[in-house]
């Protein structure tokens, strides 16, 4: 998240004729985050917290690993197969 004076220095730079990466560079910013910024009428903060990138990871894994052991997946356990 960028703060109000970022925002309004991007817009300037833009206005004035500079490239996105150039803008991006000169303020240490990504430039995917530069053009998101370029894009917007208005600053405006995040209204709420941002999602953990590593809880949603977490969330994911622990489902695949109860679908795992669920279906009889996950290492360490035993099969038995009967031949006939």
């Amino acid at each position: 998240m960028i703060d109000v004076d970022t925002f309004y220095k991007i817009k300037q730079l833009y206005h004035d004729g500079h490239l996105r990466v150039r803008i991006a560079e000169q303020l240490h910013l990504n430039a995917k985050t530069v053009s998101k910024w370029i894009q917007r009428d208005t600053y405006s903060q995040r209204t709420g917290p941002r999602r953990s990138k590593i809880g949603a990871s977490t969330q994911s894994q622990q489902g695949r690993s109860a679908s795992r052991q669920k279906n009889g997946l996950l290492s360490g356990n035993r099969f038995e197969i009967s031949i006939r």
